[in-house]
This record gives C-alpha cells, structure tokens and sequence, in this order.
C-alpha cells in the first residue's frame, strides 16, 4: 500500500513539476518584451526619390517630406510649405506624425506630437529604402517608436505604418495619426477648401470666423458594428469612401486610404486661428476598443477598454498631386475612379431601370394568447400583392423599376434566424409564390433582388448558434445590441440581437449560395453585409475589422461568378464598386454644423457605372427635398411600399412603415416617374463633369451627355439662370447651358 502511495506521489510531483515547466515557458512568452526596431543614424538632406512628374525631398534637421509637383512647381510638405519657409518650428505644423497613447499611470488617454516629443529632442533617425526614405521617430515622454515609411510611386507619395514594428513599453499606443499638415491651406486663401466624403461628400470652407475653428471626424466606412455604443441616428453622415483631400488655388492634393482604411478615421479642422491653417488627415488605430456597462458599487457605469494587442497590420495613404483641369473635387473623384479601375476594383453594370420599389413583407411581433406571449408574423405584402403592385407600376409609369424585397423570410424585417432561415415563408406565399414573382420580373426584364441579413440574428438555426457563434467586441463581450428608441433616446432592453462571428460569414455566405442556386435565384441583397465593418476578437485574425473588405468582396464575387446579381445598399465603396445595383446610396453630407456644401462625390465615382437609387423618398421627412437631393446628383429615385398596413406593427422600430401603403402612394410615384423617366433614361451611364453651387443656393451639375440640372436647395423660392426655381425644387436643362 505505501509503495503504491509512493507512486501515487511521485506521478503527482512529476505532473506538478510539468505544468511549473510549461508555466514558466508560457509565462516567459507573455513577458518577453519586444525589441525596439531600430535604424540607425540619419539620411542627409537632400533629393530621395524624383520621377519625370514627382520628387521626394527630405530636410534632416527639421524632419520634413516634401513632394513636388514637377509640372506646376507646387511643393507639399508635412509642414505646410509657406510655413516650412520660413524657418520657424510650431509644436503642430512642424510635426509629421501624431500619437494618441494610454499613459500606464493614470489610464487616461493623451496626444503626443513628433516635434516636441521627438523632432526637438534629436530622437529620429532615417535611411534611405527603395525610391523613399524610412523615418522612425521616438518619443521620450510615452517611450513609444513608429517608424514611417515614405515611398515615391510615379504618380503618388505612399506613407505606410506597419504596426508589427511599433516598439511601446509600459504605456499602450491607441492611433498613429499620419501627416496632419501635408493635405492643408492656409486660411483665407482665395479658391480654396478641404474634401471631406461625409455622406455622398462634401467641403469645408477655409475662413476664419467668430465662432473659431470647425472639426470632423469620423470612422471610415463607418463605426465599427461590433462596438457596445449607441447606434448612428443619422447615417447620412458615414464616410463609405476612403478618400479626403485639399485645393489650394490652382492646385489639388487628393489622399486615397489605400491599405487597411477599416481601421481608421478621417479628421478635419477649418479656420484654426491658433495654427493657421485648415487640415484634413488620417488617423490608423493601433488599438481596437469598446466600451461598455459594468456594475461599480451600487450604480451602473460605462467602462472603456482597449484591446491589448497593437492590430497586426500596415496601414498606407497615398497622396496624388492634381493640378490644372483636375484640381478640383471632380478630379479627385477622377482619381479615385481611376485607382479603383487600374487595380480592377470596379465593374460596370447598369439596367434600364429608372427608379426602384422596395417591398416589405412582414415582420415578427409579440402577442398574448390566453396571457401567454409569442411570436406571430405580421403580414403587411405577399408575393401575389407584390406581383400586383409591381404589374400596376409598369402599367401607370410606363417605366421599369429595379424591385428589392425585404423581409420575406421567417421572421420578416425582424432579426431572427441568420439569413432569414434562407427561405421564403409560407405566410407570404412560400417559394412557389416569389417564383412566380421573379417570373413576371424576368419577363419584363425587371431586375428583382430578395434581401437576405447575414450579420444579425437573434434566434438559433440553420446551423448557427447564438451563444456560441457571437462575435466579440475588443473589451471581449459578446456583441449583443440593442434597437434605439429615438424618442426616449435609450435602449430597448428587450429588443436585443446578436451580431454573427466573423469565422462563420463565410459559412453564412455559402448557405445563401447554395440556396439561391437551388431556388435558381436572378439577384440576392446583402444590405448589412455591403454597409459594415466590424472586428471579431475570437478570433485574434480579425483584429481591427481585418479582411472585411476581402470577405465582403468575395462573397459578392461568389454569387457573380453563378450569374446572380447582387444589391447592396448604403454601401461602403468596396462593395458598390462591384455590386450590380446599389440602393439606399446617399444625397446628403449628413448636414453637419462644420461641413459647408454637399458634394455629389459617390455619384461622380459610380454614376456612370452603377444604377443607383436613393434612400426611400416617400418616407423622407421632406419628400421634395429629397427628390430634388436625388436628380440633381442623377441618383435615381426610390420608393419603399407595403400592400395593408397592420397596426400590430406599430411595436417595430422600422421607420415609416405606416406611410408606405401602396394606394397612399401610388399618386406621387406615378407623377414623379412620368416626370422624370426622360430625364433619367438620358443620363444613364454618363458622368458629372461639373458640379458648382451658385447664388441664391443653387446648385448646377453638368453631365456629359448635354445634360445640365439647377436644383434649388432652400425652402423657398429663389431665382437662377434658367428662372424661378420653387422650393426644393429643380429644372432640367436637355440639350447644355
């Protein structure tokens, strides 16, 4: 018995001493602290790189890049030239680089700029790379190292930040903000303002005034869906294309986010009268972070968290000098049209269609049976009711709509199952009832597409877990969100979904396939899909909302590749450049109190390769305005409609579903579409290529197909060149001037 207990004792010692062993190695591993990436000693001043359009100069002592456009003799530096030529040294101006980092001691975030924090102190050293320079500038006061690589191309200066490289002690590096000044003016300079792609896009006026200085900032393609916060109230606001920029007289710099722009924010000042200058810059997170609810003592507080890890990736802008007849938002949009085309990112694909219809089916409501709650759906369109609307359109307008059906699976527009179970409900008419639709459409040549939610689910099914197949937010919580209460501006707690991971956006992906080729689907639409960008911490790849540019573009590429069209809506520009139909696409710069005018940037990128339709104009809160927002920037108008309303639906959060009827509609469709089919059958496939803003707040956009537009953009009326124009209202010139 004691020689078996002796045994006993040794294994156990032994299994101790094994897991000390591999205790130890783990530990080691946590603990090993990274190497500071180092280059040594300096590049003189002097010429780095020059092509026959281009040169790349440095100034050692000041650490300042300046590009040159060779053409026109312009000079832009990461300290704004005129400044720069002075000699003088300003803690903002003279600082090529930013950081916003977490101070270890007090766990409060703080800004340091390279110029006080690195520049003056002589901690930056260079070398020479291939047609560029790389710069590594340290700061003393946070202890952090972000080497900078500056690259020539022959038509652009590529500035790269690999945050494998970044070297950080105790401190914890939160963003990189890259060349705040080299896409600046200074104030007040006549023909002049900074390109911001708020909403459809929109500009930011130089002056200086009373009020002081102006900002804007926001995520690219949107705020990270995975992120606890409240959702967007206004998502005219989004920037859904990577691209901001600056013209200063005769002059343009347009900056394309070209690496890894999911995982930054564009931001402006105008008017600065400390600094100057106006600016507009971009700014890569080297963490993911979130913030959410957690119990302290007796209350409940909101606790932010950032992720311990630096995202795994590089993060590049590329800067285009423009000058001449390009130098201008309209050649900048040309430069970003011609980005996407010389690296294939951009398809052609345009219908006939000179509107769209979108039709709901139902949703899924709460009801009491004997005191006892269910779910029950409320059906507000079937597919025969679909069939009937759609026959009556044609009939009335004489014209073919693009027709988008949502919430026609088993739980209707409400989260349920991923994919809406990827079926048709029986309570709409089954799969035999939307065959019958798509029939009529195909035969009339109306392209028709079903909506299917692949994001957002809040049941378990179909091979999908709502407790094990979460994503999870960068505090590392499961991701469960909430509808808004616009009203009460709070939560409803009870309406809760989940947001899928991202390891099984392919697998959700697959099963649409497979099921639109079963039921030999035309088109299919992935509105969530083609408008977000979330990260996914169970799984460390997904860092940073990595590859949801490369999934999303593959899995609309999967569907294209079988021949089924796909719809996207409020799309970012990844997923617009290649979608056969955009919907939802915005008119509007989101009316921000420090944007001035609305530029019709996304319309002047895919106007002439992509049908695009409006947000639904018959729910706007002014539909004359938002008619004449859509046909001045050629964006072809959209409806959305229900057959019967049911007032169990008046519990949804879906806005407007109560003024969708048909047969309230039906009137205002018919006379808008008969008003303007001539129009946009005319501009389809042209391009803007002059778009201004006159007196009296007129707009004026030219296409290239002889076609010109005044739009009257206030609530009265107002004179211009073509006469009286009514409020919101708009003149189509056929034929030029």
């Amino acid at each position: 018995m004691n020689n078996v207990k002796g045994i006993f004792k040794s294994g156990i010692i032994f299994l101790i001493c094994v897991c000390i062993v591999l205790l130890t190695g783990c530990g080691g591993n946590i603990s090993k602290k990274k190497k500071a990436y180092k280059i040594k000693g300096n590049f003189e001043s002097g010429v780095v790189a020059s092509n026959s359009d281009l040169e790349l100069s440095w100034n050692n002592s000041s650490c300042c890049i300046l590009l040159k456009n060779k053409k026109t003799g312009k000079i832009w530096s990461t300290t704004p030239y005129e400044y720069y030529s002075t000699g003088e040294c300003d803690e903002c101006l003279s600082s090529p680089i930013y950081i916003d980092y977490i101070n270890d001691t007090s766990k409060l975030s703080d800004v340091s700029k390279a110029y006080k924090d690195s520049i003056k102190n002589g901690s930056v050293t260079s070398k020479q790379i291939e047609n560029g320079i790389e710069v590594c500038y340290y700061f003393q006061k946070s202890k952090i190292a972000v080497p900078v690589q500056y690259v020539l191309r022959d038509d652009s200066l590529a500035i790269s930040v690999d945050f494998t490289k970044i070297y950080e002690k105790e401190n914890k590096l939160r963003s990189v903000s890259i060349a705040p000044y080299l896409t600046s003016v200074k104030n007040d300079t006549d023909n002049s303002y900074l390109f911001i792609p708020s909403g459809c896009g929109s500009i930011m006026r130089t002056y200086e005034n009373v009020d002081g200085e102006r900002s804007f900032s926001a995520d690219v393609f949107s705020v990270d869906a995975s992120k606890i916060v409240p959702e967007e109230l206004n998502d005219e606001s989004q920037v859904k294309i990577p691209v901001f920029g600056v013209k200063s007289g005769e002059d343009a710099l347009c900056a394309i986010i070209e690496g890894n722009a999911q995982a930054s924010e564009i931001k402006a000042s105008a008017g600065d009268k400390l600094s100057g200058y106006s600016n507009v810059y971009v700014n890569f997170k080297a963490r993911d972070y979130d913030i959410y609810e957690t119990q302290l003592s007796w209350e409940y507080k909101d606790v932010t968290r950032v992720s311990e890890k630096v995202i795994d990736y590089t993060g590049t802008v590329c800067f285009y000098p423009l000058s001449g007849n390009d130098a201008d938002y309209i050649g900048m949009a040309r430069c970003y049209k011609n980005y996407l085309k010389v690296n294939k990112l951009l398809s052609t694909d345009l219908s006939d269609s000179t509107y769209a219809v979108n039709i709901i089916g139902g949703a899924t409501v709460k009801e009491l049976t004997c005191g006892i709650p269910h779910n029950s759906m409320a059906v507000s369109t079937t597919f025969s009711k679909a069939n009937e609307i759609i026959k009556d359109l044609i009939v009335s307008c004489n014209s073919l709509p693009s027709v988008r059906l949502l919430g026609f699976g088993t739980s209707g527009i409400s989260y349920g199952n991923v994919g809406g179970g990827f079926t048709f409900s029986v309570k709409f008419g089954g799969e035999k009832g939307y065959k019958t639709l798509e029939n009529f459409c195909l035969d009339n040549n109306i392209p028709i597409f079903s909506d299917f939610e692949l994001l957002y689910f809040r049941n378990s099914g179909n091979g999908f877990n709502s407790i094990m197949d979460v994503a999870k937010s960068a505090s590392l919580h499961k991701v469960k969100k909430y509808n808004v209460n616009i009203d009460l501006r709070n939560y409803d707690k009870d309406s809760f979904y989940f947001l899928l991971s991202r390891k099984n956006l392919l697998k959700a992906s697959k099963k649409l396939l497979s099921f639109a080729l079963k039921q030999n689907l035309s088109g299919v639409s992935i509105e969530s899909l083609s408008s977000t960008k979330y990260c996914d911490y169970s799984s460390p790849e997904y860092s940073g909302a990595r590859k949801i540019q490369e999934d999303t573009v593959s899995i609309i590429n999967s569907f294209k590749n079988k021949n089924i069209s796909v719809a996207v809506s409020n799309a970012n520009s990844y997923s617009a450049a290649i979608a056969n139909s955009c919907f939802s696409v915005p008119v509007d710069n989101g009316d921000f109190s420090s944007l001035d005018e609305s530029i019709p940037f996304y319309q002047m990128v895919f106007g002439a390769d992509k049908s695009l339709f409006s947000k639904e104009i018959n729910v706007s809160d002014d539909i004359n305005k938002a008619l004449m927002l859509a046909v001045q920037s050629g964006t072809k108008p959209s409806f959305v409609l229900i057959d019967k309303y049911n007032s169990k639906l008046d519990s949804l959060y879906y806005n407007g579903l109560y003024s969708s009827v048909y047969s309230s509609n039906k009137d205002y469709i018919i006379k808008s579409i008969n008003k303007l089919d001539a129009y946009y059958k005319k501009i389809n496939g042209a391009s803007i290529k002059e778009y201004s803003l006159l007196e009296n707040n007129v707009s004026k956009t030219v296409f290239d197909c002889n076609v010109t537009v005044y739009a009257n953009h206030s609530s009265h009326e107002v004179s211009s060149p073509v006469g009286e124009i009514s409020s919101y209202g708009y003149k189509i010139v056929d034929g030029g001037e």
